[in-house]
């Protein structure tokens, strides 16, 4: 009997083996296919707090600290000022540390409400100077009219002692938007 005892003791040690290998097998499967979900933005997300590097296709790299994120956008601040990149424009970004994900739904409690034209609506609201890279150009001035796929830069007439000067007007392509930042 003790031969048999060997013989199935070796057979349920395979077995518990074999299934403690499948189960590894499946849950490493179910890590990778949750990971080829993942977006770019909630990778960004999983990084609040943090001070990354973001190569854009703007003409240089945009550093700060992450301060929110959404599906269409991330918003960094570097040296007190705030930095708006839509994430269509973000090629690739660099973390002092790993970065996780923030989960399915985003960091902020409705991602989806919080469109790249909403916070730009809002900055053309609130009559923000900035400065808009668009490609190689920058353009500064106040934001005027938000619209479905492009903005307009106002660049002349926002303070009270340039009134008098012409106005002008550059019209941008919301997708060829690079980056934006506060202040001139």
């Amino acid at each position: 009997m003790e031969r048999w005892e060997r013989l199935f003791f070796d057979l349920e040690s395979s077995f518990s083996a074999l299934e403690t290998q499948e189960l590894a097998d499946l849950v490493q499967e179910h890590i990778r296919a949750e990971a080829a979900q993942l977006r770019m933005w909630q990778r960004c997300a999983g990084a609040l707090g943090q001070d990354i590097e973001l190569e854009t296709t703007g003409p240089t790299p945009v550093r700060g600290i992450v301060t929110s994120v959404a599906p269409q956008w991330v918003l960094l601040t570097a040296q007190g000022r705030p930095i708006l990149v839509p994430t269509a424009a973000i090629i690739s970004f660099a973390a002092p540390r790993s970065v996780g994900e923030a989960g399915k739904t985003g960091a902020n409690p409705s991602p989806s409400e919080v469109t790249l034209n909403r916070a730009l609506r809002t900055l053309s609201r609130d009559r923000q100077l900035v400065t808009v890279v668009a490609g190689t150009r920058q353009h500064a001035g106040v934001l005027g009219q938000v619209s479905a796929d492009h903005i307009t830069v106002v660049s002349g007439g926002y303070g009270e002692w340039e009134q008098r000067r012409q106005p002008k007007a550059v019209v941008i392509a919301t997708s060829h938007i690079s980056y934006l930042h506060g202040g001139r």
